[in-house]
């Protein structure tokens, strides 16, 4: 294991004079694998563990399996997470007693974990656009909502000063800011070498920006909630500060069970949540909420343009045995057809400011009439249930997930496979054999 930085060593012990030796102590230790279950698909996840206090549906794991080998993780049934940043259930909770609709934004999504929580707090009633600027992280982002199958969610890559373009009101906005990583030093040997004295200053000029560029897309009363995972003051403490001293905001109080052993920080009229890995059985982490009082001006929306287009009447007579369930059936630019919580008038008014790269759920392509169903149909709610299913065990689960084949099945045409009741895929069974239409980019190769 790669040593803390010696500079790192020195601001921990100066910045917590109490708590600095056990700090660092910890962050040299075993770091702890939890998971977070999905509200309907965990009943046969059995992996032993203990609770995460602040998240019902958070699991602590004894010890860490592979993930890669269980086809239920495959399947969306529960997503590896580290367990501070669940927290961030307990707060939407904390806001809001009473579900209703709420439009919000995840601006820094990727890997996902904590637009799925958006989700399933949200529900059907809302909506969460789940936002990553980077390519690359942006494909991760959507695989893993994909196997949770967010039928309340889309997808967008779209950097922060855009986002006032597009005209959309939002009840909530989640930074989860881009930082310098201290909090996962424990858990990310990588980040400490790439640690240096300047990342915090760095990367506290690029949160302000961030912060600034949202603030006008907040409604009046709207929330934000900013987080990082870096214990540095620049990235964390100073950012609240500078918001409060705006005048556009308020802090809003979360109230915490003290067996929580999570730090408080009440400073310039705002409180913060700080996460320190010898306290608690995640890792570092930093939240706070503000609420806005006041009304942003500097918003500049653009004209919509016709990028999306709903179904036809002959697209529809084709899907109506495909999708089932309250959905806007649209068409993308590359001819993908996706189940939307929103219609394709909404997406192309949004269009000029957002690149959307997954406006719902990917439902296939036609060709030649026929449809070629997409991967996320196969574990979307939205399937039609009169869609032939089949029951696989774990050692062909295994082999579909490597994209191999399985033996033939009596019914012809297209199948959903599953294990133990949950959908992992599809297969065209053929008079002798079985074509496995698993994505190339996500077979596992581990035996």
């Amino acid at each position: 294991m790669e040593k803390l930085p010696q500079s790192f060593v020195d601001r921990i012990l100066h910045q917590f004079p109490d708590d600095g030796k056990e700090l660092l102590t910890a962050l040299d230790g075993q770091p702890r694998t939890s998971i977070h279950l999905h509200p309907l698909k965990s009943v046969h996840v059995g992996l032993s563990g203990e609770n995460v206090p602040w998240f019902d549906r958070g699991f602590i794991l004894a010890e860490r399996p592979s993930f890669t080998l269980d086809p239920l993780f495959h399947a969306g049934c529960y997503y590896p997470q580290e367990s501070s940043s669940m927290f961030l259930n307990h707060v939407l909770y904390s806001i809001w007693n009473e579900k209703r609709s709420i439009v919000a934004l995840d601006l820094c999504a990727s890997p996902g974990g904590k637009s799925l929580i958006l989700s399933s707090f949200i529900g059907n009633d809302g909506l969460v656009i789940s936002n990553e600027v980077n390519k690359t992280r942006n494909s991760i982002l959507c695989e893993n909502l994909q196997k949770w199958s967010a039928t309340n969610t889309l997808v967008s890559q779209t950097s922060s000063e855009k986002w006032s373009t597009a005209g959309i009101d939002f009840d909530l906005v989640l930074v989860d800011a881009p930082c310098s990583g201290e909090g996962m030093f424990r858990k990310d040997h990588e980040s400490r070498s790439e640690w240096n004295e300047h990342a915090a200053a760095a990367c506290g000029r690029r949160q302000t920006d961030i912060l600034n560029d949202v603030a006008p897309i907040i409604r009046e009363g709207g929330i934000l909630i900013y987080s990082t995972c870096t214990f540095a003051i620049e990235e964390n403490e100073q950012q609240c500060r500078t918001l409060m001293e705006s005048g556009q905001w308020e802090s809003v109080s979360i109230g915490i069970d003290p067996s929580w052993n999570i730090r408080i920080i009440e400073e310039n009229g705002y409180q913060a949540y700080q996460f320190l890995p010898h306290r608690i059985p995640g890792e570092g982490f930093f939240i706070s909420v503000f609420r806005k009082k006041s009304i942003t001006s500097t918003r500049n929306k653009q004209r919509p343009v016709r990028v999306f287009r709903a179904i036809n009447r002959q697209e529809k007579e084709i899907l109506n045995s495909w999708v089932d369930g309250d959905c806007h059936l649209t068409v993308a630019p590359d001819q993908s057809i996706y189940a939307s919580s929103v219609d394709a008038d909404t997406l192309n008014s949004w269009a000029s400011g957002i690149y959307f790269t997954m406006p719902g759920i990917e439902v296939g392509r036609l060709v030649r009439n026929e449809l070629i169903p997409a991967h996320a149909l196969a574990l979307s709610p939205l399937r039609h249930p009169s869609i032939h299913e089949e029951e696989l065990n774990e050692d062909e689960a295994l082999q579909f997930l490597r994209g191999e084949s399985i033996q033939p099945f009596s019914h012809a045409g297209w199948v959903v496979v599953k294990y133990k009741t949950h959908p992992l895929g599809w297969v065209k069974s053929l008079s002798n054999r079985v074509n496995n239409y698993y994505p190339k980019e996500y077979r596992i190769k581990m035996r």
